[in-house]
């Protein structure tokens, strides 16, 4: 009997509903940005600063641990061991937000900074990579079960992932050159509306990428899709209120505009929406029986073997 249908994770609606409330805040921008920066910006600011430290973590470790369950519903579906390709994929998709979660950090220690990150990304890199490969080769070896609702969550966060801070977060800044609000001077010359590209200046205010990495946890919304109402209240209530807060952080550090974290909440909602619609549609969540491995086919073989001969009739004359 195939199973039910999955349900979107938000509905036309709610959407409909978020899409019009992110509308009418970028609106507004265009008028309150820079005022509500002047009132509320304060570079010392100690909320500010943690959420500068690691407002970005908790997305990164999602990133992770979602491409090493991709990973492991690859091997338990019997992928051969000889495609390496896949294998591969899988370890370098791995590291990289590894290396984030491990380098970011070391950026803003007392003793390391970005020049001591810099000047060891290969030791960084190797060890990214060599952790990745050690999950990757863990799961082809016990390949552990998988369920629909985490190859749910992993591909949805990969997906959200490549598409909100590759090419959303990390494309627009650098074509967008948007002074940040610290970096201005008292009388805001270099202001910029949200809505005006400036090019490549070396200025990346806009989208805001702690905000983007911030709300990696909405599909986490995924795993609790058929948990209890409370359950799901309490993952959905975690998810805003971290991505609420690491937004108001950057605002409050004055290294973003209201409108940078508005636009990187908003994609980050509709981008899931998209992704979900997309892989309910494809077979990456299909689970189809998993090939079985030596051991497991030996034993399955001599229980055959021990049933037929055990139910074999006898003949008289």
């Amino acid at each position: 009997m195939a199973p039910p249908p999955l349900r979107p994770l938000l509905s036309r609606r709610a959407l409909l509903a978020l899409g019009l409330a992110w509308a009418a805040l970028m609106a507004a921008w265009t008028v309150f940005d820079l005022p509500l920066a002047r009132a509320v910006a304060d570079h010392g600011s100690r909320w500010g600063a943690i959420v500068a430290d690691v407002g970005e973590l908790p997305g990164a470790l999602l990133a992770f641990l979602a491409v090493a369950v991709a990973g492991a519903a690859r091997t338990r579906d019997g992928t051969p061991r000889r495609d390496r390709a896949a294998f591969l994929a899988f370890v370098l998709l791995g590291a990289l937000p590894l290396a984030y979660f491990v380098g970011a950090p070391l950026t803003r220690l007392r003793g390391f900074g970005r020049p001591w990150v810099e000047a060891h990304a290969t030791w960084l890199a190797t060890l990214s990579v060599g952790l990745s490969l050690a999950f990757q080769l863990a799961f082809e070896r016990y390949r552990p079960p998988v369920s629909i609702a985490a190859r749910r969550w992993a591909w949805l966060t990969i997906g959200l992932g490549l598409l909100l801070l590759v090419v959303v977060a990390t494309g627009l800044k650098l074509v967008w050159g948007r002074v940040r609000f610290y970096e201005l001077d008292p009388s805001g010359a270099a202001f910029t509306p949200w809505f005006l590209p400036q090019g490549f200046t070396g200025h990346h205010s806009f989208p805001s990428g702690h905000t983007a990495w911030a709300w990696m946890g909405l599909p986490l919304l995924a795993l609790v899709a058929d948990a209890s109402r409370r359950t799901r209240v309490w993952v959905a209530g975690a998810v805003v209120a971290w991505g609420v807060a690491v937004a108001a952080g950057r605002v409050r550090y004055g290294a973003h505009f209201a409108s940078d974290v508005t636009f990187s909440s908003g994609a980050a909602v509709f981008l899931m929406a998209w992704v979900d619609r997309m892989l309910r549609r494809s077979k990456l969540l299909q689970s189809p029986r998993a090939k079985p491995t030596s051991a497991e086919a030996s034993a399955a073989r001599s229980a055959s073997e021990s049933t037929s001969s055990s139910g074999k009739p006898t003949t008289t004359d």
